[in-house]
């Protein structure tokens, strides 16, 4: 079965970026056929050199994700701690209400979105930053989350500077490892949800829109490396 427009495979080869892919193999073990895994679960030794870009963010009762723990990669974004205030703070105003509803996909439906971010430093300097969102279950923290860069620029945590997202994909955690594409990240629609309805009616272009599509319910899930 074919997976809904916007949703792409269920593992590694959708995440660009190493440290994103070591989080998404350890969420994935802990979790094993269960939906996701508990905040109680996750180690901070078993984490290691990634708790630098590792988050613990709660969404509130009006949906605003806030963080519960922080490393310093984000801090450094902003020059501050960043500790109890909302991921949105860390993205430009126009993509602050698209963050909002990108976690809301992420708790409602079980899925995992990798977003494609951009910062902009004085001078004209730019960081390309991959940032992921991981579901959670049980009390505590809804979402577990990292970001990382291949090559962070030497303004990070000189300047305060701001993200934005160039880019989403959502991954289904039980499509399976087999068969998946390197599919590239799909660019956001920022218009009006009329423009995008019709656009995407008259089959003119694939563009994602923040809150993710239905997904489709499975009841099985095929594993990398056969049954366990």
């Amino acid at each position: 079965m074919g997976q809904p427009p916007g949703i792409v495979g269920g593992g590694f080869k959708e995440m660009r970026h190493k440290e994103t892919v070591k989080l998404y193999r350890y969420w994935n073990e802990l979790r094993g056929a269960r939906a996701a895994p508990e905040r109680r679960e996750i180690s901070p030794a078993a984490l290691g050199n990634l708790l630098s870009g590792v988050m613990l963010i709660k969404c509130d009762d009006q949906g605003d994700p806030v963080f519960r723990l922080v490393g310093s990669r984000m801090c450094a974004l902003k020059c501050r701690e960043l500790r109890g205030e909302s991921l949105a703070v860390a993205f430009i105003p126009k993509d602050r209400r698209n963050v909002q509803k990108i976690a809301g996909s992420v708790v409602r439906q079980g899925l995992i979105a990798v977003l494609d971010t951009e910062a902009r430093f004085f001078g004209g300097q730019s960081c390309d930053f991959e940032l992921a969102l991981f579901p959670l279950a049980g009390t505590g923290p809804d979402l577990l989350g990292i970001i990382s860069s291949p090559k962070e620029s030497l303004w990070l945590g000189t300047e305060c500077t701001e993200l934005e997202i160039r880019g989403i994909r959502y991954i289904d955690p039980d499509a399976g490892l087999l068969n998946l594409q390197n599919r590239p990240s799909i660019p956001i629609d920022r218009r009006s949800a009329g423009q995008a309805s019709q656009t995407a009616s008259s089959g003119q272009s694939r563009i994602a829109r923040f809150d993710a599509p239905p997904r489709t319910p499975r009841v099985f899930r095929v594993l990398d490396g056969g049954k366990k």
